[in-house]
């Protein structure tokens, strides 16, 4: 009986002894520092390797990366030959000029009679004005002048709209710090920043930019773009024909594709009628419409290559935009698309007379449905 208890304990010690061994060579490899639950398998990792379409795929966005740094570069450096504007002399008040008709009509209207009331300046952030203003510089040597031509692109974000005015540029109007006179005198006395003012004076509403483009730019885009379709009626054909200063080719009546050269003809006209409108309400009318055309054209292309083509013209452009102002608002006006494009013109048919101020043939415009119409067509939420 005693024999059989000792080798019962023995058994049990063996046992014990056995279970401790087991214990303790379990944690052996968490000791010397592989992982435990056995899969340390000496202590060593196994890599795995990178599958071949990964690395072909992030060798292809690097280069991706790398090609589009580079046009970026090259956008950039482009942008930077574009003439800047700002800061622009005023000449002095005692030097204004009113370019005065040469007939000796008498005046129809004091200067003191004119009713101009108080504008309250309309400004959102949601609305852009770009101040677009055609300028004659062939002629190196002349001074700056008056504007030929000015049209308010406004660009309204939360409407989608992109709207087109043009303002006339005989409206009689209060220019800051001279005497009332021309819109287009503003330009001549202060350059951009004075014609800002004024507008803002008497129209009430903000310009952010400005965009001053020369004859030669305007053709050049045209030309670019291979010409223009216009529809001209019998009238406006025979005088672009009879033009001895430009080559116009045969014109018809209806649907013509013109060069940059008649275009610019076609867009300055003013002794030919367009059927509805003559003088310089037609002339402003034929400039809008070679606007839409060419805003039409180049909405068709894709964008790249219309950075190409404002590469080409960019010697005829100056504006006080920066290189981000222009790529930014640039592609938010070519993905608007030409569907969400209106044209206007200021003053509208029955809110103006024709009037002679101070020896000036003018337009006396009815100034409030004139800031009327503008907060309807660009401030629609207002």
């Amino acid at each position: 009986m005693a024999q059989r208890n000792h080798s019962r304990k023995d058994c049990d010690a063996y046992f014990e002894e056995d279970r401790h061994r087991r214990q303790a060579h379990a944690e052996e490899p968490t000791r010397r520092g592989y992982p435990s639950g056995g899969g340390g398998h000496k202590g060593k990792k196994t890599k795995r390797r990178t599958p071949r379409w990964k690395k072909i795929t992030a060798t292809v966005l690097v280069f991706l990366l790398l090609m589009v740094g580079v046009l970026a570069g090259l956008l950039w450096f482009k942008l930077n030959g574009i003439n800047r504007i700002g800061g622009e002399d005023r000449i002095d008040a005692s030097d204004e000029d009113f370019e005065r008709d040469s007939d000796t009509l008498l005046d129809t209207m004091k200067d003191s009679d004119m009713d101009f009331s108080t504008a309250n300046v309309l400004k959102d952030q949601d609305v852009v004005n770009v101040l677009l203003i055609g300028r004659d510089t062939r002629d190196e040597k002349k001074e700056r002048g008056r504007s030929d031509s000015m049209i308010v692109l406004s660009l309204n974000r939360a409407t989608k709209q992109i709207s087109m005015v043009s303002l006339m540029r005989d409206s009689y109007v209060q220019i800051p710090g001279y005497s009332n006179n021309k819109l287009n005198a503003a330009f001549a006395f202060g350059g951009y920043d004075l014609l800002d003012e004024t507008i803002a004076k008497n129209y009430g509403i903000h310009i952010d930019y400005n965009v001053g483009v020369n004859f030669e730019g305007f053709e050049r885009v045209i030309d670019q773009l291979g010409g223009i379709e216009v529809d001209l009626t019998k009238a406006e054909a025979k005088y672009l024909m009879n033009d001895i200063y430009i080559h116009a080719g045969n014109l018809k009546e209806g649907t013509n594709l013109l060069t940059g050269e008649t275009a610019l003809c076609y867009a300055r006209a003013r002794y030919v009628s367009t059927g509805t409108e003559s003088n310089d309400f037609g002339r402003t009318a034929r400039q809008r419409v070679v606007l839409t055309k060419v805003y039409e054209k180049m909405m068709k292309k894709p964008l790249p290559e219309i950075w190409k083509l404002m590469d080409s013209v960019m010697d005829c452009i100056e504006t006080d935009m920066t290189n981000m102002d222009i790529v930014s608002l640039g592609t938010e006006f070519y993905n608007m698309g030409i569907g969400n494009l209106e044209s206007y013109r200021l003053p509208m048919d029955g809110e103006f007379s024709d009037e002679k101020v101070n020896g000036m043939s003018v337009l006396a415009l009815n100034w409030d449905k004139a800031r009327n119409h503008l907060q309807e067509w660009l401030y629609p939420a207002h």
